[in-house]
């Protein structure tokens, strides 16, 4: 549509600016989160595909965090096995590096995508490597998200008294970061660990809780889930 047609001209635009392709790479990974944040998904995939037709010669490592976010994008549109293709291509991209804080978010992704297809223990499977690396991570954000997907991992399989102190530790970080987009992932894990304990007043808490930050913060995503998580409540009551 047109308004897509206007983000990959900007995106474009960007990646002129600058003859080094890592600095071209670096502000269009950074222009396709903030679209994917904003729940523009067609723009953040026209992006990711501007920066994956970037001219890395040898150097192809940039491309993982493309990858990353085509698989968030088709993951979000409900083609989950084709956003698991895309992380695929990413692990490929980071594992003979070693490049373990790339490969702690690609792992904790996919772990959100066998989510989605109601595969616990291959979630969990892919949540537990994700937490198994979660020193090497340095941004305050993802490491709550890897640690909330954890825990949402153990609380699915049944596990819920481990699943409770991780995700309050996780909330702990992100109250020490004071990171408004890690407290989302916090908000959102709480309210999916006190659901499954069936305390449905703490978790419709939660759930409102989140709502009102993402629309704060400009986040669709976590609002949705949101309102899915509340819908679920409604039906049980």
């Amino acid at each position: 549509n047109d308004s897509t047609e206007i983000y990959l001209q900007q995106a474009a635009a960007i990646a002129q600016k600058s003859d080094n392709v890592n600095i071209q790479s670096i502000y269009l990974s950074l222009v396709g989160k903030n679209f994917l944040y904003a729940g523009k998904l067609d723009a953040a995939d026209s992006v990711a595909n501007v920066g994956l037709l970037l001219n890395y010669q040898k150097d192809s490592v940039p491309k993982g965090k493309f990858y990353n976010i085509k698989g968030n994008v088709a993951g979000l549109k409900k083609n989950v096995h084709q956003s698991i293709g895309y992380y695929l291509l990413a692990e490929k991209i980071y594992s003979p590096i070693g490049d373990s804080a790339a490969m702690a978010g690609i792992y904790s992704n996919m772990a959100n995508a066998y989510f989605s297809l109601k595969d616990y223990p291959s979630a969990h499977q892919y949540a537990t490597k994700a937490y198994g690396l979660l020193p090497s991570v340095k941004d305050p954000n993802i490491k709550t998200n890897i640690t909330v997907t954890f825990a949402i991992s153990l609380n699915k399989i049944g596990r819920n008294d481990e699943a409770l102190p991780i995700v309050k530790k996780a909330d702990s970080l992100a109250d020490a970061a004071q990171n408004k987009m890690a407290k989302l992932a916090t908000t959102i894990g709480l309210a999916e660990v006190y659901n499954a304990y069936h305390q449905y007043d703490t978790a419709t808490f939660y759930y409102q809780k989140c709502i009102d930050l993402s629309r704060t913060l400009g986040v669709k995503h976590f609002e949705l889930v949101s309102l899915m998580g509340l819908l679920a409540i409604n039906e049980e009551m």
